[in-house]
């Protein structure tokens, strides 16, 4: 956590000016440690950045349709269909939160995969720590047998 918090100011000033100028999804990915980092750092903005910047660009588009006029709705109307959403992709990635916030990870950020090699020792770490950390949602396996073959939520 003091990794992330040592660039979380940069980062969330970064996203929230490049979101406001080209609005779109944000994906997060990394592996092992770079794992967790990638699973704290969606949290964080999904969890304090793009609701204000989702609501802030849906005021934005709406003004802009009434100030333009009938015609314009067409064209940007699916714009206000979908906010903007965080994405996670981890290869290898320890359990990163406690019980509770794992439950607001995965309301908060439902398009994150979690891949890990049938029996790689990082992901279940820390491994002692009385089942105070759980990994977050959807587990992505590939088999230890060399058939490349992916199990989804196993």
């Amino acid at each position: 956590a003091d990794a992330y918090q040592s660039i979380r100011s940069d980062l969330m000033k970064v996203v929230s000016r490049e979101l406001l100028e080209n609005p779109a999804d944000v994906y997060f990915t990394g592996h092992s440690l770079g794992g967790a980092l990638a699973h704290i750092c969606a949290y964080d903005v999904s969890s304090n950045i793009l609701p204000k910047l989702n609501e802030a660009l849906e005021a934005k588009w709406r003004a802009e349709i009434k100030a333009r006029g009938s015609d314009w709705i067409d064209l940007y109307s699916g714009r206000l269909k979908r906010a903007m959403r965080v994405c996670c992709y981890s290869f290898g990635a320890p359990r990163s939160f406690s019980r509770a916030t794992t439950r607001r990870y995965n309301e908060k950020c439902p398009a994150t995969f979690r891949v890990a090699c049938d029996g790689d020792i990082v992901t279940s770490f820390p491994k002692y720590a009385g089942g105070k950390y759980k990994h977050v949602d959807t587990h992505v396996v590939v088999d230890g047998n060399g058939s490349g073959q992916l199990i989804v939520s196993p």
